[in-house]
């Protein structure tokens, strides 16, 4: 069958600046929009309409988690848009390689990157342009004042994404049916329309009723998104057009561009700096919105400094390979950095180095699916295709020092544009320089592996080798201390330090809380391996503390038997060469299932194997507890008190409410495991026994757009920093030990941290050794 030629009905202008066409799709448009735009925000019209909907919701934003406002326009109208595009790209992908209607193609062509671009572009400008939605102003029962879009934006405030509107943009960026139908069937161009406008205003209107955004942002993205389209449509046309000789797959597979390895570092650093940074640009720009200066300098330091990296590390034997995996790095990094604002420091990378299959299973949502489709696999194909051309190694060597030489001058050059701005920035928010992306992983990865080092592959250097256990009477019983590791619970959401009743078994027992407890890291690799050394935070050494063995060896050293029971992802290296038992791989029915167990299949057994080595006993648990992001499946069904709750691993689909309520439940179960861990204690007649409970680190829940852990710790929110610690004590042990209970209740309402634990075992244990701190023990003052 002959190929179709191009419809005459096809109503692109020669010309889109002058002409017909122009009047009725660029300028009216153009026209209606900014005044629509200015009336709107410069002149009170978004307030007031805002002010009306609010009213009629009875003073506050009641549609904002309502069933169809949330469920069926915000969650169900993102998949149906998705769902489209991806049948946009199947049908593009089909008629490319099978179909013969040449002029289909390249509008499918069309609609793929007009869709793409559109959502893009709009994402982009939400990380770039700090805005505050209405349920975050003060006049509708947020914390915040309002600030106008070209306000200047006190630093003090936090850095928000709500212009323009994101979720509308999923509906406009099908404005492109428009002109897609004027490439290939015209009559049908109103019906293309009216589904880009309709689904537009659906999801816009459902936003505005939510409080999510005000009117300008949609009117903002439906301009934006119809100016692209027009340009993209008309720039397609012309290349269909021209193209009708060469639109078949083997005409495609057949480009093969020539590049020195030079330029393609150069167009790769552009990429990285352009498509993969978009938290950094929003971290970045925040203090100087719209100041095109400061972006020029920081285009051109991002722009030097990954030429520098890429010019050491990638040559032409190599350069395909090496970019191929630094693209799918900054894919990755890219959507978990911006969904859950982290940064890429050593410690972050060590946390992903030791994340084993089940929690990477976790993190492996629908959501990254678009990242890694447009930041990895689309440049990837065009990568593969290019011909890089050869040269001698004297020339190659000569070009690749001239090379370094300019991108050393582009980065210092980005620098001096804006001295002032930007040495402010590396003065005053050091952190941004995580998030330069993938300049963090080339970076931090060395220092990375260095502190895995000690751990992995040398012996641990010995400490306490003094250490000896103070005689007692013969016919005392042993004594048996449970340390019971947390993971990832704050302190704000732990219930016995008030607000929400989390704790509400451990509140009828008779235990002593610390409501001022801070941790010594902000994930479990640093926390785990400082806690359980005599130098943590106050002499914090990391290199010192991995290659040196722990509390747990000094207890060894004393005749304290240790025992180390798991749920989780190991001791960090805590208990090297001493007793060890993982059971997150338990099979239990009812406690275990899909690979994983609840926490109290650390009690299983837990008395056998106590009394398999007599005297003294110290046992740590370390429970999954309240590790992320799939906080729903940290509890069973019982303990779904909180409602409604975060019921999938993809927490960016879920309001802060959601995740928070499911965060709680999960601190509730943990409650429940506690007071079950003590009456398993105190049947064990034959012990005298004590319980300390204490979290690694804790957790952030959207505070301050941050979710997870893993803040480099000097910049790190108390959210992440204060966690819990309660302690539970048997009547024989507070006797044998003479401890004074209430002083002990009086001390815990003081500053504690993660250093107090090291010397407060050993004198609970009444272990002698000359790493013994007594100004450190809790218990030092409190015995009689």
């Amino acid at each position: 069958m002959p190929a179709r030629p191009l419809a005459p009905a096809v109503s692109f202008a020669p010309s889109l600046l002058a002409s017909r066409f122009a009047v009725t799709h660029l300028w009216l448009p153009s026209v209606i929009g900014v005044a629509m735009f200015t009336l709107l925000m410069g002149f009170g019209g978004d307030q007031w309409l805002a002010d009306q909907l609010f009213r009629l919701e009875g003073g506050h934003w009641a549609l904002q988690d309502a069933w169809l406002t949330r469920s069926v326009v915000h969650k169900a109208g993102k998949w149906l848009s998705t769902t489209a595009a991806l049948v946009a790209m199947l049908l593009c992908f089909h008629h490319w390689r099978r179909g013969r209607d040449r002029t289909l193609r390249w509008a499918l062509l069309y609609v793929v990157m007009a869709v793409a671009l559109g959502t893009g572009l709009i994402s982009l400008l939400k990380s770039l342009v700090p805005m505050d939605c209405p349920w975050d102003l003060l006049r509708y029962g947020g914390h915040e004042p309002f600030v106008g879009l070209f306000s200047s934006r006190p630093t003090s405030m936090a850095a928000r994404a709500c212009f323009p509107a994101g979720h509308a943009s999923a509906g406009y960026a099908w404005l492109c049916l428009y002109f897609f139908a004027l490439l290939w069937r015209p009559a049908w161009r109103w019906a293309g329309l009216w589904i880009g406008l309709g689904s537009g205003l659906v999801f816009g209107i459902g936003q505005q009723l939510r409080g999510a955004h005000f009117l300008s942002h949609d009117v903002a993205t439906a301009l934006i998104c119809w100016l692209l389209s027009l340009g993209l449509g008309d720039g397609m046309n012309a290349s269909v057009q021209r193209s009708l000789r060469l639109p078949t797959l083997a005409s495609i597979r057949a480009w093969r561009p020539q590049l020195s390895t030079e330029s393609l570092i150069v167009l790769t650093s552009l990429f990285f700096a352009v498509a993969g940074n978009g938290l950094f640009w929003h971290s970045a720009m925040a203090s100087h919105p719209g100041s095109l200066r400061y972006a020029l300098s920081l285009l051109l330091l991002l722009l030097g400094a990954h030429g520098v990296l890429l010019g050491i590390l990638v040559w032409r034997w190599n350069a395909k390979v090496v970019i191929s995996v630094l693209l799918l790095v900054t894919a990755f990094a890219a959507h978990y950095m911006s969904r859950y604002h982290i940064y890429l420091d050593a410690d972050m990378l060590r946390n992903v180095l030791a994340t084993d299959p089940k929690e990477s299973r976790e993190l492996m949502t629908v959501s990254l699916l678009w990242p890694v489709l447009l930041l990895a696999a689309l440049p990837m194909v065009v990568l593969w295709r290019v011909e890089l051309r050869r040269r001698s190694w004297g020339r190659s060597l000569l070009w690749r020092i001239g090379f370094l030489l300019v991108a050393a001058a582009t980065a210092l050059g980005g620098a001096l544009v804006s001295f002032q701005d930007v040495s402010a920035l590396m003065r005053n928010q050091r952190e941004v320089r995580y998030l330069a992306t993938p300049a963090n992983v080339l970076l931090g990865l060395p220092r990375a592996l260095r502190g895995d080092n000690p751990v992995q592959r040398a012996p641990k250097l010995p400490i306490g080798t003094d250490a000896k256990a103070t005689p007692r009477a013969p016919t005392s019983k042993p004594r048996l201390l449970v340390i019971v590791m947390g993971e990832t619970v704050r302190a704000q959401n732990w219930g016995l330090n008030g607000g929400r009743n989390t704790t509400p078994e451990l509140a009828q027992a008779a235990v002593v809380n610390f409501p001022d407890m801070h941790s010594c890291g902000t994930s479990t690799e640093v926390s785990l391996p400082c806690l359980f050394s005599p130098w943590g935070r106050h002499e914090y050494d990391e290199k010192k503390i991995r290659a040196h063995q722990s509390l747990l060896h000094v207890l060894n050293r004393a005749g304290i038997a240790p025992l180390w029971r798991d749920n989780q992802s190991g001791c960090k290296g805590v208990c090297e060469g001493l007793d060890f038992q993982s059971l997150s791989d338990a099979t239990t029915p009812g406690l275990c299932a899909d690979g994983r167990c609840m926490d109290e299949i650390l009690l299983q057994d837990l008395a056998t194997q106590v009394r398999a080595r007599p005297g003294d006993r110290v046992v740590v648990m370390h429970q999954l507890g309240n590790h992320g992001p799939a906080y729903f499946e940290r509890y069973p069904p019982a303990f779904r008190r909180f409602t409604p709750t975060c019921d999938t691993r993809d927490i960016g689909r879920c309001t802060r409410e959601e995740i928070t309520n499911s965060y709680d439940n999960a601190v509730l179960y943990t409650d429940h495991f506690l007071s079950k861990t003590i009456g398993t204690l105190q049947g064990l007649q034959d012990y005298d026994t004590a319980m300390i409970y204490l979290s690694d680190h804790g957790e952030s829940l959207g505070e301050k757009g941050l979710y997870l852990h893993g803040v480099p710790y000097a910049i790190a929110p108390a959210e992440q920093t204060r966690v819990p610690m309660t302690m539970w004590f048997s009547p024989g042990f507070a006797s044998s030990r003479g401890l004074d209970l209430q002083c002990v209740r009086k001390r815990s309402a003081s500053y504690t941290d993660h250093d107090n634990l090291f010397p407060s075992v050993l004198g609970l244990m009444q272990v002698k050794t000359s790493l013994y701190e007594r100004d450190r023990d809790l218990f030092a003052n409190c015995e009689s």
